[in-house]
């Protein structure tokens, strides 16, 4: 079982006493970053790529490329609350809150697939070549 972690970035007190990656300890994290809790994921083995957010419902789409699968965390309670499965290792995730759409990038086979925001239930896959990895998002034309 993976476990995500949730971090704060924490204000310096002055820029100048900024700590910086270097003056970190091995194995430690910046002073800058605290760890606000940590939410199990739980069944997800291997590895996790990237992630995606719902700024409006308070959920975190985690690619769980070990398992094929997308884990939705809503942040609010602190657990996963649903998940989208049968997926070709998810890499990539993109929300575009004015169509209230979730794309998934697959690297297996190359596809793009479309989810409604809401159910969370696929409406469309775009086949494109191998290795889709990465899904953008602009804000200007909802695109």
């Amino acid at each position: 079982m993976r476990r995500l972690l949730l971090l704060i970035a924490a204000a310096p007190r002055s820029l100048r006493a900024a700590p910086t990656r270097r003056q970190a300890a091995p194995g430690l994290m910046p002073s800058f970053l605290l760890q606000t809790g940590s939410i199990p994921l739980n069944g997800v083995e291997g590895r996790i790529d990237h992630f995606g957010f719902d700024a409006t419902r308070q959920r975190l789409f985690v690619a769980a490329l070990g398992n094929d699968t997308v884990e939705v965390v809503d942040l609010r309670v602190g657990r996963v609350i649903q998940q989208i499965k049968k997926l070709r290792a998810p890499q990539d995730i993109g929300f575009a809150p004015k169509s209230d759409r979730v794309a998934v990038a697959n690297d297996e086979d190359g596809s793009v697939r479309l989810y409604e925001g809401t159910s969370l239930h696929q409406t469309a896959k775009v086949a494109l070549k191998d290795d889709a990895d990465n899904v953008r998002y602009d804000s200007t034309s909802d695109h």
